[in-house]
């Protein structure tokens, strides 16, 4: 199933991640690579190994950069944070070729969440957009100040015992969860 979402991305035209990233200002002004990242990494007596043996030269981006999105702190990646960044850089071997759907699963979570920043962005901005372009969503406009206060009082609770005869069987906070996984 992954690698039909692999395929569709790059049939529709998909950007490399490092554009999505930046298009969600996850990079701020200093862009996704510094010019030293992009440097190569292949000595020149492995470069003449190749070029001997008949092989393709390509270049790879250090692991370095790789780890400026898989780790938190990439000067102190973590023994899974660097073996995600060392199995993207063995499939795309430079930063700027990967698939937008690896490397935001790549990124290490937002605490609290099941995704990373750049896909929290992406969903957050979704929802957003499909909420404002609803004109049944409770806050565009359609109520006054006295209506909407009313409604967003209500609880899951309120409308449950409203409904159903279920008093003294559901507590007050029944519908608010303890943690994010509880």
């Amino acid at each position: 199933m992954f690698t039909l979402d692999l395929a569709r991305g790059r049939d529709n035209g998909l950007p490399p991640y490092h554009v999505v990233r930046m298009a969600y200002g996850e990079f701020g002004d200093e862009g996704p690579w510094d010019s030293e990242a992009q440097a190569d990494t292949i000595s020149e007596k492995e470069k003449r190994a190749l070029i001997d043996a008949g092989k393709k030269l390509e270049r790879r981006t250090p692991i370095e950069t790789f780890l400026r999105f898989t780790a938190v702190d990439p000067a102190n990646p973590t023994h899974d944070e660097l073996a995600r960044a060392e199995a993207v850089r063995e499939v795309y071997r430079r930063a700027d070729s990967i698939d937008p759907m690896v490397g935001l699963l790549a990124e290490p979570h937002v605490e609290g969440s099941a995704v990373g920043r750049t896909m929290q962005n992406i969903l957050s901005e979704e929802l957003r957009r499909t909420r404002a372009a609803d004109r049944f969503w409770y806050e565009n406009d359609q109520f006054d100040a006295e209506e909407l206060a009313q409604i967003k009082s209500l609880t899951m609770r309120d409308l449950m015992l409203r409904h159903y005869d279920l008093e003294g069987t559901i507590p007050d906070e029944a519908f608010r969860p303890l943690t994010i996984w509880s």
